[in-house]
């Protein structure tokens, strides 16, 4: 293919098209985010899980807490190149990406970040 990469912003998918294409992201289809990035929110605080998929990160996050989770977000898109203070003594910052090369087991529990109190 010699075609320029702006051609991809030209291409139009059908209704039919778009719904395939946006069931393959989903599903990964490719396999290029085998590990995702949830959160849980908890009274005032949002926990954090890097797991393969959804229910997996509900069943460790009960196993850790003995709760159910009542909603359970996939934050990867959003979240992934967000800094954390993350080692006090060492005063070291790394993003959810970094923590994530450094993981080799899944499920896993991250971090558990407080709320704003302006936040609801």
């Amino acid at each position: 293919m010699n075609d320029s990469d702006e051609r991809l912003d030209t291409i139009e998918l059908s209704s039919s098209e778009q719904i395939e294409f946006d069931q393959m992201r989903t599903q990964d289809f490719l396999k290029l985010r085998q590990i995702q990035l949830y959160t849980v929110k908890q009274q005032n605080n949002y926990i954090f899980y890097f797991g393969h998929n959804a229910i997996e990160v509900a069943t460790y996050h009960e196993r850790l807490y003995g709760q159910k989770v009542r909603k359970l977000t996939n934050c990867h898109n959003q979240m992934m190149d967000k800094s954390l203070y993350y080692f006090p003594e060492t005063k070291q910052t790394k993003t959810f990406r970094d923590l994530l090369k450094e993981t080799h087991q899944f499920p896993c529990y991250v971090c558990e970040v407080a709320r704003d109190a302006g936040q609801s």
